[in-house]
């Protein structure tokens, strides 16, 4: 019969996020009839997450399919900005790793000016994320900003408003949605699939902020084919295992090497929860 325990972890952050400290995660161990052991993140992002049941699915889903031994991976990922005091500064760091894209949070301070230069003095691909807090004339003037050959996407410039978006679409600005559903105009799709249950095939993969086990098995799930919004463990000082990065990737290891550290962990931590 089939065991599953789920222990609870707080990794201390390096800054604040989102007004946490810590990001309470929780490590799902399933054990199968034939006594195989699996391991997946019940992480519910505090303010994000409609429920505890996605997350629960998402994590039981991955410790499946870490019973099935997936080997090891390279996935792209874009750097990530957050403030605009060293946007210029952090995009040419980026770009000189090797990095191909960029995604800039626009509700820090974001101008214009700001994206010109990092278009001018580096080689990448913006993408922009407005958290849905712009107005359509902001948003606008962001993305007028950019040419077209270096801009990827504007995700959630506003308030999801289908009048908005064929706004955008006259305009020939491509925008991104980060939601559940797709919409039809949208040039991308994104996921969290820790806040949602699933990684559709097609869909570009963004962090919830979750541990090194929960980027890894996004990772693993993720099209070949995009650049993936997973660039998260940096505000991590413990990150529950080492993931390397190197040219604008990440270097996901195996399910097998990612079992061994996982068991270690476990053996020492009694469970939250058992069923």
């Amino acid at each position: 019969m089939a065991k599953v325990a789920i222990y609870h972890i707080d990794l201390p952050l390096k800054r604040l996020v989102l007004g946490l400290k810590t990001r309470s995660i929780g490590i799902l161990k399933l054990t199968d009839d034939r006594s195989r052991v699996g391991y997946g993140e019940v992480s519910p992002l505090p303010g994000f997450s409609k429920n505890f049941i996605p997350s629960l699915k998402w994590g039981m889903a991955c410790a499946i399919k870490m019973i099935s031994q997936a080997p090891a991976r390279i996935v792209r990922i874009n750097g990530l900005i957050t403030e605009n005091a060293n946007a210029l500064e952090e995009a040419k760091t980026f770009d000189a790793q090797g990095y191909t894209h960029i995604k800039i949070k626009t509700n820090h301070g974001i101008t214009p000016h700001i994206l010109k230069q990092i278009v001018s003095q580096t080689h990448l691909m913006l993408r922009l994320d407005g958290n849905q807090k712009l107005t359509f004339n902001e948003a606008v003037d962001l993305a007028q900003a950019i040419p077209s050959d270096r801009f990827d996407y504007f995700e959630d410039p506003f308030i999801h408003n289908q009048e908005n978006y064929r706004r955008l679409c006259q305009l020939q600005i491509p925008f991104a949605v980060d939601s559940v559903e797709d919409i039809p105009m949208s040039k991308s799709h994104i996921i969290k699939p820790t806040l949602v249950g699933h990684a559709p095939e097609n869909a570009i993969l963004s962090s919830a902020y979750e541990s090194a086990l929960g980027i890894a098995h996004i990772a693993h799930a993720a099209n070949l084919n995009k650049v993936h919004g997973l660039d998260t463990l940096d505000i991590f000082a413990e990150p529950l295992f080492a993931i390397t990065k190197k040219n604008g990737t990440l270097l996901i290891p195996s399910m097998e090497e990612i079992k061994q550290h996982l068991d270690r962990l476990t053996n020492s931590l009694s469970p939250a929860l058992e069923f």
